[in-house]
């Protein structure tokens, strides 16, 4: 009998009861994100409800989902394709690996230093290996899938009456969350804290949450399924996904974040011009660094701090927090600390220096690269610039790496990557025999 590896799973199908074939590896795929998605829905009914189910075991299902999905690939597929694009990401795992053993600590803190650096790298190679969504219309179709279940949950959320969520619960449910992070007390009128838009004036307004139950993560994954929307809009002329992009789009405003508001908005305008010339984007990401590294040497927050909200100052003072004699190597990770520094390259750069840093950059500047280079491909446009407004957004958060609010962009970067390839590949196949013949 032939083993099950001589198989790939993209090709494994069922007929049951007169069904059209199933692709496993994208019934997963959206198991996966819907689980996201309602995890902090079914939370809330459980708490409600009184069922006493552990709010640990409803979360971390999409873990174990995730392991389960790469158990799959190791156990069915065979071929495992790497290209250029992919050898500094390699690079990049081997490297932390090592170096995380090298600096030991507890069991628990060595799994989430590694679930927190290595899972972005994961989510990408299982979109690279398995590419459940290679044609145009299965991407389309996720998207709307995902993008219905995301502006449904959101919308409802804002909605009902915050008086009435917290009588169901959902004041409990988030300190308990808020707890595992030791941020428990950061609560205002049983909301945390960045439930809230602080005004300078010390003044409040609410921000939408989301599905995700935090503004800025739900504004990390909807900004993916907002230009996956948009493009999907111009190749299918679709009015649902007219709506969708809407709906998502008003949702990203409701959450008040700017640092992707702002991402959003810049990506709308540079990706108007000529292909050539989002050459602009790097250097766009440059000038804001130097501009932060300009404040952080010669500026001075309390000259005016009195016009800042609260949240701004913080990010600011982050970056005038900087050890350079730490820089190089990192501080070891202090078990029991919540992990952060107000930006994923403040955070790389405290727990393992520069020279990780470098290499996490030059990895995204690689992959950018190559979607300018094969722009013309369905789907290289929303791949592109969502990945422009992470990186902006990522200079005041750690959201890019977060398991929920990121997997989305990781995963659909990889499988939009090989996509491209196959279509490249089919081209390049029919003008050859066009040209036999």
């Amino acid at each position: 009998m032939k083993s099950i590896k001589m198989y790939r799973l993209s090709t494994i199908s069922s007929r049951i009861n007169g069904l059209p074939h199933v692709n496993i590896y994208s019934v997963a795929m959206y198991i996966f994100f819907l689980a996201i998605l309602l995890q902090n829905t079914v939370s809330l009914s459980n708490v409600s409800l009184g069922l006493g189910i552990s709010i640990t075991a409803i979360y971390i299902v999409k873990d174990l989902l995730l392991v389960l999905l790469v158990c799959l690939i190791l156990t069915t597929k065979t071929n495992y394709k790497f290209s250029n694009i992919d050898q500094v990401a390699l690079l990049l795992a081997v490297f932390l690996i090592v170096k995380i053993l090298i600096r030991g600590g507890g069991f628990y803190d060595i799994a989430m230093q590694m679930r927190f650096y290595l899972t972005p790298m994961i989510l990408y190679f299982v979109g690279r290996n398995i590419v459940p969504f290679y044609q145009g219309r299965d991407i389309v179709r996720f998207v709307l899938i995902i993008g219905s279940v995301y502006a449904f949950l959101g919308l409802m959320f804002v909605l009902i009456d915050r008086d009435y969520l917290l009588q169901i619960g959902l004041g409990n449910l988030l300190s308990e969350k808020l707890g595992h992070f030791g941020r428990e007390d950061a609560v205002v009128e049983g909301f945390p804290i960045n439930f809230y838009f602080n005004h300078a004036d010390g003044g409040l307004t609410n921000r939408a949450f989301g599905a995700l139950f935090d503004p800025l993560a739900s504004a990390f994954f909807g900004a993916v399924l907002f230009f996956h929307l948009l493009e999907s809009c111009r190749r299918t002329v679709s009015i649902v996904a007219k709506i969708l992009a809407v709906a998502i789009g008003v949702l990203i405003l409701l959450s008040i974040t700017r640092a992707i508001i702002f991402g959003i908005i810049l990506a709308l305008l540079l990706f108007q011009f000529r292909k050539k010339e989002i050459r602009l984007v790097p250097a766009t990401l440059i000038f804001f660094v130097l501009i932060i590294l300009g404040a952080q040497k010669y500026g001075n927050i309390e000259t005016f701090a009195g016009s800042l909200d609260p949240s701004t100052i913080s990010h600011l003072y982050a970056y005038t927090k900087l050890d350079i004699n730490s820089l190089m190597l990192g501080d070891a990770y202090e078990s029991g600390q919540a992990r952060g520094a107000e930006s994923i390259y403040l955070t790389i750069l405290k727990e393992h220096g520069l020279g990780l840093l470098l290499l996490y950059l030059l990895w995204v500047f690689i992959l950018y690269r190559w979607l300018r280079e094969n722009y013309q491909f369905p789907f290289a446009y929303a791949t592109s610039a969502s990945l422009l407004v992470y990186a902006l957004a990522s200079l005041t958060t750690e959201h890019w790496f977060v398991l929920s609010s990121g997997a989305i962009f990781w995963f659909l970067l990889g499988n939009n990557v090989t996509a491209i390839q196959i279509t490249k590949r089919n081209i390049m196949r029919k003008t050859s025999l066009l040209y036999l013949k």
